[in-house]
């Protein structure tokens, strides 16, 4: 039988690979559409980005919209 385990992280080429987008369109969109921590992460405060295969499968369908307005809620009241 064939491990068919989706992997948990992707870098942002083969994100932007996985979501048919240009690696552009991610980085642009950093701390805008996306968020640290639960999008994608910086491990060890480095440039590389891992980005939540999870959570960016239920973004391109539309579903963590709460999500993003609740984050976006909390660094306007700080």
């Amino acid at each position: 039988m064939q491990n068919t385990k989706k992997p948990k992280y992707f870098k942002t080429t083969k994100m932007a690979e996985f979501l048919d987008v240009d690696p552009s369109f991610l980085r642009h969109n950093k701390e805008k559409l996306f968020f640290e921590g639960f999008h994608y992460y910086q491990p060890y405060g480095g440039k590389i980005l891992r980005w939540n295969v999870e959570v960016m499968e239920l973004w391109l369908h539309g579903k963590t919209k709460d999500y993003e307005e609740e984050r976006l809620l909390q660094k306007l009241v700080g």
